[in-house]
C-alpha cells in the first residue's frame, strides 16, 4: 500500500470515528431527578455587587479641567425570590421573579473637592431558567429582564437626581436540595442597565442635560452606569416537597451521553464591550467630553479542557484564547483620532454541570485576562493596556456523538480597569495631559462552537 493510500485510509478511519455514535444496545432514556424540583417556591437570598459607573460633575473651567471619577462601586445587597419550576422528562424549566435591597454604591471627590456619591437603591428582575438535576444538584442558566433603581448625590450632598433602568439579566447558578423542600443555591448575574447622560452640547436637540439642572451643573459633566454584576447565595423553600418520601423518585437512569475526557475545540461569537475615555481634551472646548467606545464585533478562538463526569454530575477544567476583533474611535475636542483596539483576551475556568439525555448544563467561573492598545493623536503614539479580572457565566452543550459536542454559552468578563489621573501611564503618550484617562468595565460574549474527545481518538 502506497504512502498516499495509507493516509487516506487513516483519514477516513478518523471522519468515521469523530461521527460513530453510541453502540447500538446503548440505551438513550431521559434520565429523572430522584428528586423532584417540581412546584411553587419562595426563598431569601443575600450577596455582593460590583457596578461599572463613571463620571465628570463640576469640573469645566477649573483645575483639573476633566479628572474622570470612577466610582469605587461595591456594595452588599438582600431580598426575596419566588418562582416555579416544572419537570420536563429530564428538563426542568421555570420563571422566578426576584426584589434585592442595595446594589452597589460608591462616591469620587471633583477637582473641586466636591464629593459626588452614586447608591443602588434596589434591583429585581423577571427570569425563565431551564436546567437539569441529578438527584440532589440542580445546575441553570437564567436570562430575562432586570430592573433598577439609583441615587446620584452632588454637592457634597446639596442635590440628588434619582433614575430608574430596564435592561437585560443573565446568568448561571447552581442549586442543591439540603433536604426534601429545602435547597441552598449559589448564582451569578449580569445587569445590564446602561445609562448614558450626556452634557448639554453632546445633545442632538440642544436642549439642556439631566446633569446639568442638578445644583452647580456645567454643559460638560457627565455620568454613565455600565451595568451591575451580582454575586449571591439564597435558601429555597418548595411548601409542596416539604412532605418528603412522596418527591423521591427510584431507578434513575444513567445519562445517555458521556462527556468524560480531554477535549479540545474551537468556538466563534459576538462581543460588546464597556469601555469610556477621555484624551487631549484639558484646556479647550468642549473641556471634557466623556466618550463612550462602541466595542462590538465577532471573535473567534480555540478551547481545550478536561472533563469527570460521575452519573449525571460533571466536574471540568477549560482554558480558551479568543482573538478579538472590536475597536473603535472617537474625535476629541481638538479634533484628533483616538482609537481603542481589543486584540485578545483568555479564560481558565472551572466547570460544574448536569448531563439530561445528550445535553450537558453547565455553570462556570475562574480568571479573565485582556488586552487593549490605544492609540492616539491621529496615530502618532500608542499605549498597551492589559486587564486581569474575573471571568462566568453557563452554556449548554450536545453530544453529537460519542466523541464530538456542539456547544452555546454566555460569558460575562468583567476586567474593572481604570487608568487616568496623575502620572499615569496615558500622561506618557504624545500631547497627554493630567487628566486624560480610560476605563474598561468588562466584556460580554456570546459564543457557539464545537468539541471533540481526544481519548481513544487515534485507537482506532
Amino acid at each position: 500500500m502506497t504512502l498516499r493510500t495509507s493516509s487516506i485510509v487513516s483519514a477516513a478511519l478518523l471522519v468515521s470515528g469523530l461521527f460513530t455514535t453510541a453502540p447500538a444496545g446503548a440505551s438513550e432514556p431521559t434520565p429523572m431527578p430522584a428528586v423532584s424540583w417540581s412546584g411553587l417556591y419562595v426563598g431569601v437570598h443575600g450577596g455582593v455587587a460590583d457596578g461599572g459607573t463613571g463620571g465628570i460633575f463640576d469640573e469645566a473651567g477649573t483645575e483639573p479641567f476633566a479628572q474622570f471619577g470612577e466610582f469605587d462601586n461595591t456594595g452588599m445587597l438582600g431580598g426575596l425570590h419566588a418562582g416555579a419550576n416544572l419537570e420536563i422528562g429530564g428538563l426542568i424549566v421555570g420563571l422566578e421573579g426576584d426584589y434585592t435591597w442595595g446594589g452597589v454604591d460608591g462616591s469620587v471627590v471633583d477637582g473641586e473637592d466636591d464629593l459626588q456619591a452614586f447608591e443602588g437603591d434596589y434591583l429585581a428582575s423577571v427570569r425563565g431558567r431551564i436546567g437539569a438535576a441529578a438527584d440532589n444538584l440542580f445546575v441553570y442558566l437564567t436570562a430575562g429582564i432586570g430592573f433598577g433603581e439609583h441615587t446620584l448625590t452632588v454637592e457634597n450632598g446639596d442635590d440628588s437626581l434619582t433614575f430608574r433602568s430596564t435592561g437585560f439579566v443573565y446568568g448561571a447558578g447552581v442549586e442543591y436540595m439540603l433536604m426534601p423542600g429545602i435547597s441552598l443555591r449559589g448564582e451569578m448575574l449580569r445587569y445590564d442597565l446602561d445609562e448614558n447622560f450626556r452634557s448639554t452640547d453632546a445633545l442632538d436637540n440642544g436642549t439642556n442635560g439631566v446633569i446639568d439642572q442638578l445644583n452647580d451643573g456645567d454643559d460638560d459633566d457627565h455620568f454613565s452606569l455600565h451595568g451591575v454584576t451580582v454575586a449571591r447565595v439564597g435558601v429555597t423553600v418548595t411548601p409542596g416537597a416539604l412532605r418528603g418520601p412522596t418527591s423521591h423518585r427510584e431507578n434513575v437512569t444513567a445519562p445517555a451521553a458521556d462527556f468524560s475526557g480531554l477535549y479540545v475545540g474551537g468556538h466563534i461569537g459576538y462581543g460588546d464591550s464597556d469601555v469610556g475615555g477621555m484624551f487631549d481634551t484639558a484646556g479647550s472646548a468642549p473641556f471634557a467630553e466623556f466618550t463612550l467606545y462602541d466595542m462590538k464585533a465577532l471573535n473567534g478562538g480555540v478551547t481545550a479542557g478536561f472533563h469527570h463526569q460521575t452519573g449525571a454530575v460533571v466536574v471540568g477544567l477549560e482554558a480558551d484564547y479568543t482573538w478579538n476583533g472590536s475597536g473603535d474611535t472617537f474625535v476629541d475636542g481638538e479634533g484628533d483620532a483616538q482609537t481603542l483596539d481589543s486584540s485578545y483576551f483568555a479564560t481558565f475556568r472551572g466547570k460544574l454541570g448536569v448531563v439530561s439525555g445528550r445535553t450537558l448544563f453547565y455553570a462556570t467561573a475562574g480568571v479573565a485576562i485582556g488586552e487593549m492598545e490605544l492609540t492616539v493623536e491621529n496615530g502618532d503614539d500608542q499605549l498597551t493596556l492589559d486587564a486581569v479580572g474575573i471571568a462566568f457565566g453557563g452554556g449548554v452543550e450536545y453530544a453529537i456523538s460519542d466523541r464530538m459536542s456542539f456547544k452555546a454559552e454566555y460569558l460575562r468578563l468583567a476586567f474593572d480597569e481604570a487608568v487616568g489621573g496623575d502620572n499615569s501611564a496615558i500622561d506618557d503618550l504624545s500631547d497627554g495631559d493630567e487628566d486624560d484617562s480610560i476605563n474598561f468595565d468588562g466584556q460580554d460574549i456570546v459564543r457557539v462552537g464545537v468539541n471533540v474527545k481526544l481519548d481513544g481518538l487515534f485507537g482506532r
